[in-house]
This record gives C-alpha cells, structure tokens and sequence, in this order.
C-alpha cells in the first residue's frame, strides 16, 4: 500500500484539524534517518471547485491501509466524504475504519451502513 491512511474530512470545518493529524501521524515514531513514519493521504484541494478530482481520490483510497473518518454534522453533509465512506464499505472492511469526532454527536447503525448513498451515515 502506499498510504498507511486517507484522511476524509470537511474543508468547510476541519482543514487545520486534519493538517495537524497528518503532521502527528507523519512524526509518530518515526526512526531519526527517515523524512516520516508513514504516508498519509489528505486532499490539499477544493473538491468543489473541481469534481474532476474522484479518480485521482479513487486511487489513493485504493492504495491507503485506513481510511480516518473527521466526523462532524459538516461532514456527514459532505457529497465527498459521503462517497469516500461508500467508496470504503463497498471495496474495504469497516474495520479498517476510524472515526475521529471533530464536532456533534457520533451514533453508528451497522443497519445503515448499507444505505449510505441515500442517506448521511454521520450524524
């Protein structure tokens, strides 16, 4: 694999956050002769402004280990964390799977898990 982990996360809420979690996961036990530990996977860009972008996502998620979840109400709403998440249950195991509360409340529903394309798994 060549990420250890993908990053999923709100632009709108959680940019700082996930910047800081990459640079801790970077730096966790990481031997004084290499530049990191580990890879991590965070897109830098503004899905928005560019849709085009679902491959180049596709991809790395294919190549990450974990898949690290920023969940917040922002989040749930988000169309891309939303398909990052669908992308992982339908191609990952759910317990490679991590799930950081930036924001509200978590309440997971193992039912749900397989309507998360009509409905926000993180609410």
């Amino acid at each position: 694999m060549a990420y250890k982990a993908f990053i999923s996360y709100s632009h709108a809420l959680d940019t700082k956050l996930a910047s800081s979690l990459q640079s801790c996961l970077h730096r966790f036990a990481r031997p004084w002769y290499r530049l990191r530990s580990m890879r991590v996977f965070r897109d830098k860009t503004s899905l928005a402004a560019n849709p085009g972008l679902w491959p180049s996502l596709e991809q790395a998620l294919g190549e990450s280990e974990w898949l690290l979840i920023l969940a917040s109400p922002q989040s749930a709403g988000s169309h891309w964390v939303q398909q990052e998440i669908g992308w992982w249950l339908t191609n990952r195991s759910s317990s490679r799977l991590l799930i950081v509360l930036t924001d509200g409340e978590l309440a997971w529903d193992e039912n749900r898990t397989l309507d998360y394309f009509t409905t926000p798994l993180l609410q």
